[in-house]
């Protein structure tokens, strides 16, 4: 799956097609409902929507979206662990530090 994966993508960066065929080949070999077919098909999505971008579809988001509900709670997860929980410990830093002035400055 990865290997076509690739293959996808760098022949969209070489030449600018988008050609589905080995990727969902690649697909429809991995077992529905594991992880790996998940991956395989938000990277089948992926790949349609960077092809919808470039053409400027105002639509392009319609693939990643379709794709989402089948995801369950896993992206939500990701956003929080790789976005929020930074945020809150630089909210958390600043607030200690804003809290150590203000003591200080008593």
């Amino acid at each position: 799956m990865e290997l076509a994966s690739l293959r996808q993508y760098i022949g969209w960066l070489e030449d600018g097609t988008v050609d589905l065929a080995e990727l969902a080949a690649a697909a429809a070999s991995v077992p529905a409902g594991s992880t790996a077919r998940a991956m395989a098909d938000v990277t089948i999505a992926l790949a349609e929507s960077r092809r919808g971008f470039v053409d400027r579809d105002p639509h392009w988001f319609v693939p990643l979206e379709s794709v989402r509900a089948s995801l369950g709670r896993a992206p939500a997860v990701v956003v929080a662990r790789d976005t929020w929980l930074k945020f809150a410990a630089i909210f958390f830093i600043a607030a200690l530090a804003a809290s150590v002035l203000v003591l200080l400055l008593r």
